[in-house]
């Protein structure tokens, strides 16, 4: 419907400058030397003939008339699979057409630049770039029909990009019961989601959480997600968690029985406190000395009690951390 269409004369002895005229069912609609006669006005039915008269005034009689069909403008419309998606994501396009006959053909645009035509009403993409993509079709009837009404009202499609985020610990070695923070920074406006040892932890849907029941060896992260639904994970971070160290002091003497003024000897053994453990000793519970495993006295009095606290490399201590109390008799 509305598309052009063309007829032409063949004229026979019509000499140099014969004259057409032409009809649409039986009125002249034009008439001139052009042996050429075109109309975007017809409709189904309609008859069409010519007559010709020749440069010495003969007029002919009616052309062979033809019958014409005309086919309606087909028009089509479009769905996404989804309208809010994350990169990378495949939408599916689908065209339901109407008066387009059995074997249309689809002019698929993407933000007004054509990226695939042919016979499938579907059109399948993963490239869609960020931001507001502008999709719609275009039909063309079997018929060769097509017109304004033939363009897709425009389908929509929000693409998000592929967010990122990354998660620091307050600690990642550390005492049993203590409090670790782990703080979540991601490139997009999202939701969280935190996980210990593969599992979402119950309400733990924040930027930030916080917790003091970790194990050694338990592992977290985080999963952030837009409104797109892309997705992102936070790499792992494993947990160490220190044991709490104890301590055995040997004396010597052994018995811990000395002369007024003797030295005595005391070392320290810690047992679970990392490489490099610090000790606290102490004297009827004042500190005394050095951060050494070894401490000496010359100067202990009768009944003076003695012990060692051990703190690990981690910073770790306990009650087991503290040792037996060693009482001093002098003679």
């Amino acid at each position: 419907a509305g598309q052009p269409a063309t007829f032409t004369a063949i004229v026979n002895n019509g000499g140099s400058n014969p004259v057409i005229n032409w009809y649409v069912n039986g009125v002249l609609v034009a008439s001139g030397t052009s042996t050429t006669y075109t109309t975007s006005t017809l409709n189904t039915g309609d008859l069409v003939h010519a007559t010709v008269q020749s440069s010495a005034g003969c007029v002919s009689g009616a052309s062979n008339t033809l019958t014409i069909n005309v086919s309606p403008q087909p028009t089509v419309t479009v769905t996404a699979s989804a309208t809010n998606v994350c990169q990378g994501t495949a939408v599916t396009f689908t065209a339901t057409p109407t008066n387009a006959g059995p074997t249309p053909t689809y002019t698929w645009y993407v933000n007004g630049t054509p990226v695939a035509s042919g016979p499938s009403n579907t059109y399948v993409t993963s490239s869609l770039p960020t931001g507001i993509n502008a999709i719609y079709v275009q039909i063309t009837s079997t018929t060769g029909c097509s017109g304004p009404g033939s363009v897709s009202p425009t389908v929509n499609v929000q693409v998000e990009s592929q967010p990122t985020v990354t998660v620091t610990a307050s600690a990642t070695t550390i005492c049993p019961g203590q409090s670790v923070q782990f703080i979540a920074s991601a490139s997009a406006s999202v939701t969280y989601q935190w996980y210990l040892n593969g599992a979402p932890v119950p309400g733990a849907t924040a930027p930030t959480w916080t917790t003091s029941t970790l194990n050694d060896g338990d592992v977290v992260y985080v999963v952030v997600s837009t409104a797109g639904g892309c997705t992102a994970q936070s790499t792992p971070i494993a947990i160490t968690v220190q044991g709490q160290p104890t301590v055995t002091v040997n004396v010597n003497p052994p018995s811990a029985t000395i002369c007024e003024g003797q030295t005595i000897v005391f070392t320290a053994t810690a047992s679970g406190a990392g490489p490099s453990p610090s000790f606290q000793w102490y004297v009827n519970n004042i500190a005394v000395g050095m951060n050494s495993p070894i401490f000496s006295s010359s100067t202990l009095q009768n009944g003076d009690v003695v012990t060692v606290r051990v703190t690990s490399s981690g910073g770790c201590t306990g009650a087991s951390s503290l040792s037996s109390p060693i009482v001093v008799t002098v003679y």
